[in-house]
């Protein structure tokens, strides 16, 4: 086994302008710029043999700029386009583990990730005192650099950072409030999220990034009022993924119930029960290769939890 350690610091500043320059439009130019720094890091291998990585600072000023227009009183469209940044975790740069015999190894000289983007959306509220509420976006973004574990041979994996993917997408959710005890939600994502660049791995271009559903659905519906008592279900539908960087590990597609019960207590007190994976439905969340076969390991099963929330 191999210790290792590093320090991160790093802060930020963010600004935003609103401006109307009219009745119906809308436009708000903003910024973040971010200031990170890992140092002090330590890498002692098996034989006791010490390096110590390069510290690593970086500059990074991400702009943001949206519009918004008011096509009618209930009718809205907007655009935006984007960048934004990550840096490598501690984690990430230092930790590695082991399991069923399959390495995973960190990486001390991982870069940052940067993203750029855009998306185009459209919103609004329809029938009698807007009881149906909708909103629909569509994005694409590509990622510069982005940390994914990438395998090595039959038993290792190691984080590296991946010349460049993208992802095209959209969402569309839709909630009907059906009466003053009665609404029902629907929502849909769609995520196509693939390797495009990586010189030197060739043969990785193409291939699906990992842990990315193509699917995703969620269907609810909340009974009864919030001053009194109220029900939520929601079911969530995910369909099938990758967990290797190879696209040789899939995940089946899988369903989960959740539901939510809260009661008013007087002006300030809300007692709750929440209960996820409702049908205790077994399903796998990920699976590890090995040399004796692929390791599945199970999403979470029936978890009941209570409690009582205070606002004052």
């Amino acid at each position: 086994s191999t210790l290792a350690r590093g320090k991160q610091v790093g802060w930020g500043i963010f600004g935003e302008w609103i401006a109307t320059p009219t009745d119906r439009v809308t436009v708000i130019p903003s910024f973040r710029w971010d200031w990170w720094n890992n140092f002090d890091g330590v890498v002692v291998s098996e034989t006791g043999s010490l390096t110590k990585p390069p510290d690593n600072v970086v500059t990074v000023l991400n702009p943001k700029l949206g519009m918004q227009y008011r096509v009618t009183d209930s009718i809205r469209i907007g655009a935006s386009v984007y960048q934004a940044f990550r840096a490598p975790t501690l984690n990430e740069l230092y930790r590695g583990f082991t399991f069923g015999g399959f390495s995973f190894l960190p990486n001390e000289r991982l870069s940052p990730e940067r993203l750029t983007g855009g998306e185009a959306k459209i919103e609004g509220e329809l029938l009698q005192r807007r009881r149906l509420t909708f909103r629909a976006t569509g994005h694409y973004e590509t990622v510069k650099d982005q940390i994914l574990f990438i395998t090595q041979d039959a038993s290792t994996a190691r984080r590296q950072n991946v010349g460049r993917t993208s992802t095209i997408g959209a969402d569309v959710d839709v909630k009907f409030q059906a009466s003053e005890h009665l609404s029902l939600s629907a929502g849909y994502a769609y995520a196509n999220s693939t390797i495009i660049s990586f010189p030197p791995v060739p043969a990785r271009e193409g291939l699906r990034v990992p842990n990315v559903s193509r699917h995703q659905v969620a269907l609810g519906l909340t009974l009864g009022h919030p001053d009194r008592i109220q029900l939520t279900v929601m079911g969530r539908y995910l369909s099938k993924q990758f967990a290797d960087d190879l696209n040789t590990q899939p995940i089946a597609d899988f369903v989960v119930v959740d539901a939510s019960l809260q009661k008013r207590i007087g002006k300030s007190l809300r007692l709750f029960f929440d209960a996820e994976n409702l049908t205790n439905r077994q399903y796998i969340a990920t699976q590890t290769a090995t040399q004796t076969g692929p390791i599945k390991t199970l999403g979470a099963p029936l978890l009941v939890l209570g409690g009582v929330t205070l606002n004052y």
